[in-house]
């Protein structure tokens, strides 16, 4: 199962092909954020706003139409039964908020692996060496700064 803001990226990405937009598929992984307030949701997304300009375009009105189509790829995805619902909030927010079944699934799983939940399955204890180079603070900076950070 890829994770879920990936999946969630790619499947948002698949549904505006409709529309020329000059998304990556890493800058709407990264739109989808944590909303400050648990009233907006689990994950949350401004996109749409900033695509709707350059499309000239409504965003409410473009929000709506990219949740439902985003609704139905998702029932078809292997994030069917993870959402309860998507909800467009203020100028063309998308709220996404999770299904009781996935927060149950998710606290089942931490519970199982107890405090190793989280933690990377290939973590070998190693010696790092860092070293941090200034430029001299009182002078000009010089190719010889970059070179000595390089080495």
């Amino acid at each position: 199962m890829p994770p879920v803001k990936k999946e969630l990226s790619r499947l948002f990405l698949e549904t505006l092909k409709n529309h020329p937009v000059p998304v990556t598929e890493a800058e709407a992984e990264a739109s989808f954020q944590t909303p400050k307030e648990e009233k907006f949701g689990d994950l949350s997304t401004h996109l749409v706003l900033k695509l709707a300009k350059e499309l000239k375009k409504p965003p409410r009105v473009l929000a709506e139409s990219v949740s439902k189509d985003l609704w139905k790829a998702i029932e078809f995805s292997p994030l069917a039964g993870k959402f309860e619902k998507i909800t467009v909030e203020g100028p063309g927010f998308l709220n996404f908020y999770f299904s009781k079944n996935e927060v149950i699934s998710v606290l089942t799983r931490i519970k199982k692996k107890g405090p190793d939940f989280g933690r990377p399955r290939s973590l070998k204890k190693r010696n790092i060496l860092l070293e941090f180079v200034s430029a001299n603070p009182t002078g000009p900076l010089t190719v010889a700064h970059g070179r000595q950070a390089a080495l």
